[in-house]
């Protein structure tokens, strides 16, 4: 199990330094040692891990494949991060994918699972998200909500980067609405 966690770290590493091809091979050595020891938490990130990369490739079909995967797997498994994570992660691919309806219901659900478990990151990044996919949707006042109230909990953490990509999809929905003054304000807010 410990192998498992640890192939999965070095996973994450070898993704963080730009090594897509070293990152998939230990995360699906990580996902064979999960599986076999039945450690269906780590199964199910190591599948949004697995998921995340393969829609940053373009391989949507396949990432799709694994998120349902990983949903599956969460009939099994009441660890409401997870769960959260799964959803929110699976929401932005839904919303690539033009399937509004289900990304929106993961969206809120992610919603409700980070403010239940009093996760306020998870919480500020996921109602950011659902910020950016009212925008993507052609929804820019919800869109503008969304991210104000992201934007607010970002600035009670004093999550420097999460202020500024907020205040930049902030900036980016009202230069949709053609508010070009209020988004030059706010890209310059962002740049800052």
């Amino acid at each position: 199990e410990r192998e498992g966690e640890a192939l999965h770290l070095q996973g994450n590493l070898a993704a963080r330094q730009g090594d897509r091809n070293t990152a998939m091979n230990y995360w699906q050595d990580a996902l064979r040692l999960a599986e076999e020891n039945n450690n269906n938490t780590l199964a199910i990130q190591l599948r949004c891990d697995i998921a995340q990369a393969r829609k940053v490739n373009g391989d949507y079909k396949a990432a799709l494949d694994d998120y349902e995967r990983a949903l599956v797997m969460l009939s099994h498994n009441d660890h409401a991060p997870t769960r959260g994570l799964v959803l929110s992660n699976a929401a932005t691919l839904y919303t690539e994918m033009g399937d509004v309806e289900t990304a929106q219901a993961f969206y809120r659900e992610s919603i409700e699972i980070a403010r239940a478990t009093q996760d306020q990151h998870a919480e500020s990044l996921r109602i950011g998200n659902l910020g950016w996919f009212y925008a993507l949707t052609g929804r820019p006042q919800l869109a503008i909500g969304e991210l104000e109230h992201a934007l607010r909990l970002s600035r009670q953490l004093d999550n420097t980067l999460m202020v500024a990509v907020q205040t930049n999809n902030l900036a980016r929905t009202y230069y949709q609405l053609e508010d070009y003054e209020t988004a030059r304000t706010l890209y310059k807010q962002s740049v800052a």
